[in-house]
C-alpha cells in the first residue's frame, strides 16, 4: 500500500569510467534535501551522520556491463535497479539523477518505476541534475551531494571484495536488466 506523500532519490556514481564504477542511490522524505546550493562534497563521519536519517543503497557496475548494454541503458538500468532496492511507499517520487539524461532515458525510467512500484506516470518525476563547479564546491542538491560523496567514499576506501560480501554488501543492490 502507498503512503501519502513525497520520496526523494538522488543518485550519482563515482567514477565516471573508472572500473568497477559505484552507482548510489539515497532516498529521503525531507523537502530541503532537494535545495540547490553550492555544496563541498562531505566526509565521514559526517556523512554517516546526514546518512542517518535516510535510506541508500549501491550496485557495482562492471566494464563488461558497460559493454553489454552502453551508456545509455546502463544510466537507466543503475537508476531502476537502486530505486527498485530502496523500494519507496509513497505515492509520489522525485528522482534526481546527476548527468545529461536524454528525454527518452527519462521516460524509460519513469516507465519501469511506475510498473516496478504500481505508480501512475504522472506521479514520478525524473530530473537530470547537471552539476556546476565553483573550486572545491559543486552546484547541486543535498540528496544527490550525499549520493555523490558516498560513491566517491565506497570506491576510494572499500575494497572490492568489502563492498561485494563484507558487512557493508547488505546495502548492495544488483543490476536489474529487462
Amino acid at each position: 500500500m502507498q503512503k501519502e506523500g513525497t520520496a526523494y532519490i538522488g543518485i550519482d556514481e563515482s567514477n565516471h569510467g573508472r572500473f568497477p564504477e559505484i552507482f548510489v542511490g539515497v532516498y529521503s522524505h525531507f523537502p530541503s534535501d532537494t535545495s540547490i546550493n553550492f555544496y563541498e562534497r562531505i566526509k565521514p563521519p559526517s556523512l554517516f551522520a546526514r546518512l542517518a536519517k535516510r535510506n541508500w543503497r549501491y550496485l557495482i557496475v562492471s566494464e563488461t556491463d558497460y559493454k553489454n548494454f552502453g551508456p545509455h541503458e546502463i544510466k537507466v538500468y543503475t537508476a531502476t535497479s537502486l530505486i527498485t532496492a530502496l523500494n519507496p511507499q509513497e505515492n509520489f517520487l522525485e528522482i534526481f539523477v546527476d548527468g545529461e539524461l536524454r528525454r527518452k532515458e527519462r521516460e524509460e525510467i519513469k516507465e519501469i518505476i511506475t510498473k516496478t512500484l504500481n505508480l501512475t506516470f504522472l506521479c514520478v518525476e525524473v530530473r537530470p541534475l547537471i552539476k556546476s563547479r565553483r573550486g572545491k564546491y559543486q552546484k547541486t542538491n543535498h540528496i544527490t551531494l550525499l549520493a555523490d560523496s558516498l560513491a566517491n567514499y565506497l570506491y576510494r576506501q572499500k575494497t572490492l571484495e568489502e563492498l561485494v560480501s563484507g558487512k557493508i554488501s547488505k546495502r548492495k543492490a544488483s543490476l536489474l536488466v529487462d
